[in-house]
Order: C-alpha cells, then structure tokens, then sequence
C-alpha cells in the first residue's frame, strides 16, 4: 500500500480515522444497549441500585456522545508514546494510566466529573495524533 504514489501521512491518518470511526461507534452502541437493558430490566424487576439517568431526554445522549469521543480519542496519546518509544507495551501500559487517571476516584474527587479535563484531554488527543503522521514521509514505519 505504501509503494502507491499517496503520501504516507495521508494513509496513516485514513487509517486512524477509520480505527476512531469503528471504536467510536462499538462503544457507543455498546454503552446504549447496556442502559437499554438496565432501563427494561428496572421495569420488569426491583432495582438494587437507583436508576439516575433519562434515557427520553436528549442531555442523555449527548453525555453518551460526548464521553465516546473523548474515551476513543485518548487512544491517540497512547498511540503518540507508543510510536515514539517505539513499544507496544508503552502504548498499554500509556493507555492504563489514562484510564486510571480518568476514571479512578479519591473519596469524592474525580476527574470524570469535571467538565473542563475531558476537554482539554480531548484537544491534547488530536494534537498527539496529528504529531503521529507529521514526520511519517521522513520516518521508517517498519
């Protein structure tokens, strides 16, 4: 594929969007049938536990929405530190330390919560993913 007369960078990145596009929806239709299941069975049994979300209003979509994208797009630090290292191990073990800084609590503190992290790790995702193609016409791949 790389013999073909298109830049590198733009395979690359076609690539990672593909990737994005794919993951992006499995989780989000992975997360809607999991609270279509929790909402249904909530009807037929009694819950252990409260059931805190409204899936008729459209603050609940969005959420979803907005939480997919930035869940996917911090794959793109892992994949920077994983080129840059080059090791697939760093590129675990980058994106377990995110999950833990993003998802971990201390008492009531937690990152999640807040409104402005997920945002700013968002734009500092598609920076690291446009510095994984920049350099790809000058750097070896293989």
């Amino acid at each position: 594929m790389f013999s073909y007369p298109i830049k590198r960078q733009k395979i690359l990145a076609s690539q990672m969007i593909a990737v994005w596009i794919f993951n992006f929806l499995a989780l989000t239709l992975t997360k809607l049938a999991i609270y279509l299941w929790v909402f249904f069975g909530a009807r037929s049994m009694q819950s252990s536990f409260a059931i805190d979300f409204d899936m008729g209003s459209l603050a609940f979509y969005i959420q979803l929405i907005l939480k997919s994208v930035t869940i996917v797009s911090m794959s793109f630090i892992a994949l920077f530190v994983g080129l840059a290292a080059k090791s697939s191990k760093a590129a675990v073990v980058t994106s377990f330390l995110l999950i833990f800084l993003t998802q971990a609590n201390v008492g009531d503190f937690t990152m999640s919560a807040n409104a402005v992290f997920p945002m700013i790790l968002t734009a500092v995702s598609f920076v690291f993913a446009v510095l994984s193609v920049s350099n790809a016409e000058r750097k070896d791949l293989i």
